[in-house]
């Protein structure tokens, strides 16, 4: 009994628009965030204030905080997602 083997076909060449395609989908958040704050800027006043400004910093500190912990604990594989939910329980 003998196998055949078949030569997979070529691949196709890259498109030119490719390298500008995966940038965008790559930062698109970080683009919608800096176009979200570029025209709440514009179009509201109090919202370039140093009290709002510390008070956006404020309420995104503790996210911060819990996401890089988990992100270092994902990373050394010490942690998965099931206990997300426990986490998440006390919350609700």
């Amino acid at each position: 009994m003998t196998t055949d083997t078949v030569a997979a076909p070529p691949l196709d060449e890259p498109r030119a628009d490719a390298p500008r395609s995966d940038w965008i989908l790559r930062y698109s958040t970080l683009i919608v965030l800096i176009v979200m704050f570029i025209g709440f800027s514009l179009f509201v006043d109090r919202f370039l204030t140093v009290f709002n400004l510390t008070n956006i910093l404020q309420q995104i500190a503790i996210l911060g905080i819990v996401g890089s912990g988990l992100t270092f604990s994902f990373a050394a594989k010490e942690w998965t997602f099931r206990w997300a939910s426990r986490l998440a329980w006390p919350a609700s």
